[in-house]
């Protein structure tokens, strides 16, 4: 979990680039959901869908990280359906995956979650549980339980500052 360290600055980074890409192709994450969902090309669509269901197994009341994966996966290959320039590659890469199917399956295993195991929705569960440690009077309204901190990337950077011996900014 270092890689919380600085991790926030990364997203906000990451965020702003998908927002710039979206508007400089001239198009929203909608159209291009649309265009991919009803595209020609059966390899796209179907990767599209499985883009879609992926999504779908996050459960988020913000919809925050749905459209995160939505709008990067979905964007990558829009710009791929659009243009052979990147979908030449795409494809290529795809084809060499799955020329060894197995090996890969083997290498992906130790990263390979059920969806209620995924950070995001386990921490979703956390925060759900805190409202309700909240409305049982258990914990203060403004706190969070503890195991929601384990979570929550600001509390998780002034953990690790304090184990590496870091000057925390704030």
């Amino acid at each position: 979990m270092t890689d919380i360290i600085h991790g926030e600055k990364l997203k906000k980074i990451m965020r702003y680039l998908l927002r710039t890409g979206y508007k400089v192709l001239k198009t929203d994450m909608e159209m291009a959901g649309n265009d991919l969902k009803y595209n020609a090309n059966p390899a796209i669509k179907n990767l599209n869908a499985l883009i879609v269901l992926t999504a779908s197994q996050l459960k988020q009341k913000d919809q925050w990280q749905k459209k995160m994966v939505l709008g990067y996966g979905q964007g990558i290959l829009w710009a791929a359906s659009k243009d052979t320039a990147y979908r030449d590659p795409l494809f290529w890469a795809l084809d060499k995956l799955l020329e060894h199917p197995e090996e890969m399956r083997e290498l992906i295993k130790p990263y390979v979650k059920p969806p209620e195991e995924w950070i995001a929705n386990m921490w979703e569960d956390s925060k759900n549980r805190t409202s309700k440690l909240k409305k049982e009077g258990k914990i203060a309204k403004f706190a969070k339980s503890l195991e929601e901190t384990m979570y929550v990337p600001d509390i998780q950077d002034r953990r690790h500052k304090k184990i590496l011996g870091l000057k925390d900014k704030k």
